[in-house]
């Protein structure tokens, strides 16, 4: 056989695990991506948003309910202070309570 036919047929042979190896990582490919997809959703969920990515109202309510809750042990909730004891009352965290209303 001439070294030429040789060589082709270890190019054919190698272009042919090249291929199945192509398309393992093809089927590969897809089983992330649709795990991605769920792990997307479950973390929507977790985060509180609904099927359309819109916050839902009940998560809304309840974060508010809990800062209301620190405010009323004695801390700030606004950014500039947060979870620091208060001494009095506060603009900023008076004010994020009446915008939350």
């Amino acid at each position: 056989m001439n070294p030429m036919s040789v060589l082709f047929r270890q190019l054919e042979a190698r272009i042919k695990e090249i291929e199945s190896d192509l398309q393992q990582l093809k089927k590969l490919a897809g089983c992330l991506e649709e795990e991605n997809s769920a792990l997307r959703e479950k973390l929507a969920m977790f985060a509180g948003y609904g099927p359309k990515g819109e916050l839902q109202e009940q998560v809304l309510e309840g974060a508010f309910e809990n800062l209301k809750k620190i405010y009323d042990e004695g801390f700030h909730i606004c950014n500039v202070h947060f979870g620091q004891l208060r001494q009095e009352d506060c603009l900023f965290c008076t004010a994020f309570l009446e915008r939350g209303k």
